[in-house]
């Protein structure tokens, strides 16, 4: 694989969101930014990002499993939904020239 095209990889591997579909538990921290909720391996919760949020499949399952956090429960409703989201992202990445770094050697190629 040709060092640009590696490139090219690379960065839209990292451009790439997770993709998501099904319902989510979102939350804001008191005075915080919004939160989303993430089932550990031990069974327990913790906050986490987009990236790493625990998506199920059906709306009473995200209300069962946000129920099993003291920290929920205590916040007043409208700081903690249940959403069901639909994230694609798509990313485009076009290379337009492809050189090398030394002019005389770009140019001995044209």
């Amino acid at each position: 694989m040709r060092l640009v095209e590696r490139a090219t990889e690379e960065l839209r591997s990292r451009l790439t969101a997770r993709p998501i579909d099904g319902w989510v538990v979102v939350y804001r921290t008191i005075g915080g930014p919004p939160t989303f909720y993430q089932i550990t391996d031990n069974g327990g919760w913790v906050a986490a990002g987009i990236e790493e949020c625990t998506v199920f499949d059906t709306y009473e399952a995200a209300c069962a499993a946000s129920r099993r956090s003291r920290y929920l429960d205590k916040l007043l409703p409208p700081e903690k939904r249940v959403v069901k989201l639909r994230v694609e992202a798509i990313v485009t990445i076009e290379v337009e020239q492809d050189l090398p770094i030394d002019p005389l050697d770009a140019l001995a190629e044209i």
